[in-house]
């Protein structure tokens, strides 16, 4: 075992600087710890949980439309249906789908 493997296991939750303590709890201890090697000291922005998603939801709602569901699937992934219209819309030849990112 390398010395830094040695020293990612004796580190225990209650020894981390708190904002790694929930994410230690969520993720584990060593994933914490990678993750702080590679963005400690820098102020990184992480999207909403809704945004990192966006695009794969936006491609199985596409997949999931009949043609007539749109109440159901805006209830389902808890969109509105205008959303659901917009994003179910046929487009125009040359007209790209537009996925917020």
């Amino acid at each position: 075992m390398e010395l830094t493997e040695e020293l990612i296991a004796e580190v225990n939750c209650e020894e981390l600087p708190h904002p790694y303590r929930k994410m230690a709890e969520l993720i584990g201890v060593a994933a914490t710890l990678e993750l702080a090697k590679h963005f400690g000291g820098t102020y990184e922005y992480m999207p909403k949980f809704d945004k990192a998603i966006g695009p794969a939801r936006d491609r199985i709602i596409c997949k999931e439309f009949d043609g007539t569901n749109y109440k159901d699937l805006a209830r389902k992934y808890n969109l509105s249906e205008t959303y659901i219209r917009s994003l179910t819309r046929p487009k125009e030849e040359g007209e790209q789908l537009e996925i917020e990112i």
